[in-house]
């Protein structure tokens, strides 16, 4: 089963003008902020977007942490991005949290994190998702 995510009204979609720098292909993640826009099942027909109001920020420390409705959801760890591969290790219990291949989708600005079980759909939020300069 995927995890448990809370249902919400979708959020604005991201600024037009939200550009991340770009790094063999794919977004630049230190400093970035993401939206759940989907989860599902890989294999399976793709679902109608949606927000389940759960946003993954990467800041430049090396850190990733998810909120939920605004408030620390308890899930965060150390991340590292290596070519197309992305790998985040929750601190809570040192297990792997993905190890995603990414995929960039540059007209919605979406990052698509395939597992080989699951495949998660984050739109770009932020350019600046830790307050880090």
């Amino acid at each position: 089963a995927p995890p448990a995510v809370p249902a919400a009204p979708a959020p604005p979609k991201a600024a037009a003008g939200l550009n991340p720098q770009m790094a063999g292909g794919f977004p630049s993640i230190p400093g970035t902020g993401w939206d759940l826009m989907s989860l599902q099942k890989r294999g399976e027909a793709p679902s109608t977007p949606k927000s389940f109001a759960q946003s993954f920020s990467f800041c430049k420390t090396g850190r990733w942490s998810i909120t939920r409705y605004g408030l620390a959801a308890g899930q965060m760890g150390t991340y590292t991005v290596q070519g197309d591969h992305l790998v985040m290790i929750n601190s809570l219990n040192n297990e792997v949290f993905g190890n995603f291949a990414m995929s960039w989708h540059g007209a919605d600005k979406t990052l698509h994190l395939d597992d080989g079980k699951w495949i998660w759909i984050l739109q770009l939020v932020s350019l600046n998702a830790c307050g880090e300069h």
